[in-house]
Protein backbone atom coordinates (compact mmCIF):
# COMPACT_ATOMS: atom_id res chain seq x y z
CA UNK A 1 0.00 0.00 0.00
CA UNK A 2 1.21 3.48 -0.84
CA UNK A 3 -0.86 6.35 0.48
CA UNK A 4 -0.33 10.12 0.49
CA UNK A 5 -2.40 12.18 2.94
CA UNK A 6 -2.79 15.88 2.16
CA UNK A 7 -4.34 18.66 4.20
CA UNK A 8 -3.74 21.96 5.88
CA UNK A 9 -1.88 22.52 9.14
CA UNK A 10 -3.74 21.09 12.10
CA UNK A 11 -6.15 19.07 9.96
CA UNK A 12 -5.18 15.77 11.59
CA UNK A 13 -3.05 14.29 8.79
CA UNK A 14 -0.39 13.05 11.16
CA UNK A 15 -2.88 11.64 13.64
CA UNK A 16 -4.79 9.69 11.01
CA UNK A 17 -1.62 8.55 9.26
CA UNK A 18 -0.17 7.25 12.54
CA UNK A 19 -3.37 5.33 13.29
CA UNK A 20 -3.31 3.74 9.84
CA UNK A 21 0.38 2.87 10.12
CA UNK A 22 -0.11 1.29 13.54
CA UNK A 23 -3.05 -0.80 12.33
CA UNK A 24 -1.41 -1.84 9.04
CA UNK A 25 2.17 -2.22 10.37
CA UNK A 26 3.69 -0.04 7.67
CA UNK A 27 6.10 2.88 8.04
CA UNK A 28 5.08 6.52 8.21
CA UNK A 29 7.09 9.22 6.45
CA UNK A 30 6.04 12.62 7.76
CA UNK A 31 7.50 15.86 6.42
CA UNK A 32 7.37 17.49 9.86
CA UNK A 33 9.28 14.62 11.49
CA UNK A 34 11.93 14.71 8.77
CA UNK A 35 12.37 18.48 9.12
CA UNK A 36 12.58 18.27 12.93
CA UNK A 37 15.27 15.59 12.62
CA UNK A 38 17.19 17.77 10.17
CA UNK A 39 16.98 20.74 12.56
CA UNK A 40 18.17 18.60 15.48
CA UNK A 41 21.03 17.25 13.36
CA UNK A 42 22.01 20.81 12.40
CA UNK A 43 22.23 19.87 8.71
CA UNK A 44 22.05 22.44 5.91
CA UNK A 45 18.43 21.47 5.33
CA UNK A 46 17.79 21.80 9.07
CA UNK A 47 19.24 25.31 9.12
CA UNK A 48 17.01 26.25 6.20
CA UNK A 49 13.97 24.76 7.98
CA UNK A 50 14.86 26.74 11.10
CA UNK A 51 15.00 29.95 9.07
CA UNK A 52 11.63 29.13 7.54
CA UNK A 53 10.10 28.58 10.99
CA UNK A 54 11.45 31.98 12.00
CA UNK A 55 9.46 33.61 9.18
CA UNK A 56 12.00 33.74 6.35
CA UNK A 57 10.70 32.84 2.91
CA UNK A 58 12.60 29.74 1.76
CA UNK A 59 9.75 27.30 1.19
CA UNK A 60 10.65 26.16 -2.32
CA UNK A 61 14.27 25.38 -1.44
CA UNK A 62 13.24 23.76 1.82
CA UNK A 63 10.71 21.44 0.20
CA UNK A 64 13.09 20.55 -2.65
CA UNK A 65 15.68 19.44 -0.10
CA UNK A 66 13.11 17.61 1.95
CA UNK A 67 11.72 15.86 -1.12
CA UNK A 68 15.18 14.47 -2.01
CA UNK A 69 15.38 12.82 1.42
CA UNK A 70 11.82 11.52 1.24
CA UNK A 71 12.27 10.18 -2.30
CA UNK A 72 15.31 8.15 -1.23
CA UNK A 73 13.33 6.62 1.65
CA UNK A 74 10.28 5.86 -0.51
CA UNK A 75 12.27 4.00 -3.15
CA UNK A 76 13.59 1.63 -0.49
CA UNK A 77 10.14 0.72 0.84
CA UNK A 78 7.35 -1.32 -0.68
CA UNK A 79 4.56 -0.03 1.59
CA UNK A 80 4.32 3.44 3.15
CA UNK A 81 2.08 6.30 4.18
CA UNK A 82 3.29 9.84 3.55
CA UNK A 83 1.86 12.95 5.17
Amino acid sequence: MRLVILGGPGAGKGTQAQLLCDNLSIPLLAVGDILRAEIAGETDLGKLADLSAAGCCCGMFLMAGCWRDIRERLFKLRNWIFC
